[in-house]
């Protein structure tokens, strides 16, 4: 667990980034921000947290050789001598410019602040928070003029929420991202930080749920649903621990094999990490993702039930057709504790 309490920023820094193909340009800043104990609180409150809790962490990726892949280069040079900050973050802002290609990525600020005293199992590391501003708030002001108060509008930086984040620590190659604006393009993650996912509990399990969304989908008797559904949710709470095999061996009663593996070739193909058949994936980080998929039952194509209070389940659905319709007899219990 990341402890960004004792937490102190060394130095900020804000460079301009435009869109290289609509010939923005970029602004780059050759001295660092000028701070104070009240701006520094707000960054590590508002920018530094949120990427610390983040529970899916990632790790820096390159086809051939790590020390290729620009953000770690420059982040590494950072963390072994602070006085090349100002230097490597111009570079981390010219590399950023370069894959801003894309016509839907905005211009904005880039504000990168390197971090002391992070503390992770009782060791002590740097961290080099890199935030992108691509839109920006409007608020009102209040101000004096000629004995009255008046209220004016102006444009800011949002507090409250982080568009586009990563937090870097040093000594770990550990880093946590944080991209709100992803619907636009995904240049962020892919081509700007280049990562992947880390084989954590947490990534593994997103995987898993992810299969088992898939075949829910692809079975079409409502019976065959909630019995594949009642059996995982079973399996779920009696075991700590379940594999891809034991996922596929349960489905299997209800989906043909080749469609399974299908399924779990294509959801395990996304992921850089090698989640093979006997991998281990928590019953308790699985549930979390597949509680939608256990309150959520479709009784008819485009027709779904949701169960809001999750002490119910639902055991039978019994449908009879009629000449306009069709009829559903629903038997929900009481779950068993």
């Amino acid at each position: 667990m990341i402890d960004v309490s004792s937490a102190e920023i060394v130095k900020i820094i804000v460079h301009k980034v435009g869109n290289k193909t609509r010939e923005e340009n970029f602004e780059l800043s050759s001295n660092i921000t000028q701070s104070n104990l009240e701006l520094d609180g707000l960054f590590l409150k508002y920018y530094l947290q949120p990427l610390a809790l983040q529970k899916e962490s990632f790790n820096f990726f390159h086809e051939s050789d790590i020390t290729l892949n620009a953000v770690f280069k420059f982040s590494s040079q950072i963390f072994e001598n602070n006085d090349f900050f100002t230097k490597q973050t111009q570079n981390l802002a010219k590399h950023l410019y370069s894959v801003s290609t894309h016509p839907n990525i905005s211009s904005g600020e880039l504000i990168i602040f390197l971090v002391s005293g992070i503390r992770i199992n009782n060791q002590t590391h740097q961290g080099l928070a890199i935030l992108k501003i691509e839109n920006r708030e409007e608020f009102l002001d209040v101000i004096e003029k000629n004995n009255s108060f008046e209220l004016t509008e102006k444009s800011g930086i949002s507090l409250t929420k982080i568009q586009k984040g990563a937090l870097i620590l040093n000594s770990t190659n550990q880093i946590f991202v944080i991209d709100n604006l992803s619907q636009k393009t995904k240049y962020w993650l892919d081509n700007f930080l280049k990562i992947t996912p880390e084989k954590t509990p947490e990534a593994c399990a997103k995987i898993g749920s992810s299969i088992i969304k898939t075949i829910s989908k692809k079975i079409e008797n409502t019976k065959d649903i909630l019995a594949l559904r009642n059996t995982l949710e079973r399996k779920l709470t009696e075991k700590d621990e379940i594999t891809l095999n034991e996922i596929k061996e349960i489905s299997s009663e209800f989906l043909h094999k080749k469609d399974i593996d299908d399924i779990i070739e294509k959801s395990t193909e996304k992921s850089i990490f090698n989640l093979d058949g006997n991998s281990p994936i928590n019953t308790d980080n699985l549930s979390k993702y597949t509680k939608k998929i256990v309150k959520q039952t479709k009784v008819k194509e485009g027709l779904e039930i949701i169960l809001s209070n999750p002490d119910f389940i639902i055991k039978a659905i019994d449908i009879k057709n009629l000449e306009n319709g069709f009829q559903a007899i629903i038997d929900i219990n009481y779950k068993e504790v």
